[in-house]
């Protein structure tokens, strides 16, 4: 999660399989609905693409890579893309009490600085897990620090609503359109009954996790496999 840009915006994140950005649509989509709320005006989708095939083309060739599409508060586009090594085993995660102080004007935005978000994963990684559950002073479970979770909880999918804050992922949204997920208030208590878990985002699709704290999961490889059918169809 190194290499974020200072300054302020808003990015996408966008796994390459191949050479080939994964949901690119969605992502740009998402993209000009954060511009259009924050007063943004972007480049055409087209100017985009033209900077999106030069880097891809000059990128280093690899089986999965991280195209990165920064937008300043100004309007200018800038693209990255790297290698990313995809996840080999399962998560360990952790409850932390949000910290952060949300606000309002960019709920639902993969906004700029991201200093925080990447604090809470360093939080993490200190208490030896690889991602958070960050709960809010209310006991309402929103997100990780860098991923939408879902869980299975009585037999059912379920993932926070979007009331809780949490980013509308391209990935959720694929899960609660395509397999079932259920959208829900969910509380510390509801998370600690559930039987199993998995951190969505669009690099890693669907990991899933292990242990909850001390507390272990059962591994669905399946939930995962779905989920990667889908994103590869997008």
């Amino acid at each position: 999660m190194s290499n974020f840009p200072d300054g302020e915006g808003f990015f996408e994140t966008i796994q390459t399989h191949n050479q080939r950005a994964v949901a690119l649509s969605a992502h740009l989509a998402r993209a000009r609905s954060s511009a259009q709320h924050l007063g943004v005006i972007l480049p055409t989708d087209a100017e985009i693409n033209v900077l999106l095939a030069e880097v891809l083309d000059l990128g280093q060739s690899s089986e999965f890579g991280r195209l990165r599409i920064v937008c300043s508060m100004q309007g200018q586009v800038e693209v990255t893309h790297d290698i990313y090594e995809m996840w080999s085993t399962p998560a360990k995660v952790c409850f932390v009490i949000d910290p952060i102080e949300r606000n309002p004007h960019t709920i639902g935005i993969k906004s700029l600085p991201y200093t925080a978000n990447l604090f809470l994963l360093t939080t993490a990684r200190d208490q030896g897990c690889d991602e958070v559950i960050r709960i809010d002073s209310k006991g309402h479970v929103s997100e990780g620090a860098v991923s939408n979770v879902v869980f299975r909880i009585n037999g059912q999918w379920m993932t926070p609503a979007l009331t809780s804050g949490c980013l509308p992922g391209i990935v959720r949204e694929v899960c609660i359109a395509e397999l079932g997920v259920q959208e829900a208030v969910l509380l510390k208590e509801d998370i600690e009954q559930a039987d199993a878990g998995f951190l969505l985002s669009s690099l890693k699709l669907a990991q899933p996790i292990s242990h909850i704290g001390d507390r272990k999961l059962e591994i669905v490889r399946d939930f995962a496999e779905q989920v990667s059918k889908c994103m590869a169809e997008l």
